[in-house]
């Protein structure tokens, strides 16, 4: 899933646009509904960045019999290099 997140003059963050994908092809998923904790740096007032969000179910093929399955999930904040925000026009 790839969100911008857009922090007000008050610090407040909120979901500008959300998209999920699914195989690399966007779908009509959950959005991000609320704004996830980023690192402190991010909060600045009146800016925005991206997160990305992943998970993955993985099944190990050789501990199988004794490891049972797991969801493995990450995510990334990055900031906008030459813009205040990076719009998204099919989201």
């Amino acid at each position: 899933m790839v969100s911008e997140i857009t922090i007000d003059n008050k610090g407040k963050a909120t979901v500008t646009w959300s998209e999920a994908y699914l195989d690399g092809v966007a779908f009509k998923g959950n959005p991000l509904a609320t704004a996830p904790v980023a690192p402190a740096s991010f909060a600045t007032a009146n800016s925005s960045y991206i997160v990305v969000q992943s998970t993955y179910a993985y099944t190990p093929v050789i501990a199988g019999s004794f490891m049972a399955p797991m969801t493995l999930a990450d995510q990334s904040f990055m900031l906008p290099r030459d813009a205040g925000s990076i719009p998204c026009t099919d989201c």
